[in-house]
């Protein structure tokens, strides 16, 4: 068995988010920030999945997405490690 501590889990945009970083993931906001992005604390994101829109603030708990819309940008979330649900 190899060394799980630090997979790769996530992929926000063009950014791999780690197992130790993931952990530190709470909001939308930590996510964006993570991913090297900006952002207005109170700003509105649109986290999309292929059965649901979830209009949020990038204060709301982090929920891994198809995608994120944050101030006309399309920023893909993919899953690289873990079960998809």
């Amino acid at each position: 068995m190899g060394n799980c501590i630090d997979k790769p889990v996530v992929k926000i945009g063009n950014t791999v988010i780690r197992k130790k970083m993931f952990a530190h993931i709470r909001t939308y906001g930590d996510a964006l920030q993570m991913a090297g992005y900006d952002f207005i604390p109170g700003a509105p994101v649109q986290a999309h999945t292929a059965s649901f829109v979830n209009l949020v603030t990038v204060n709301a708990p982090f929920q891994i997405a198809d995608y994120l819309i944050y101030d006309k940008k399309v920023i893909p979330i993919e899953r690289l490690y873990g079960r998809r649900l």
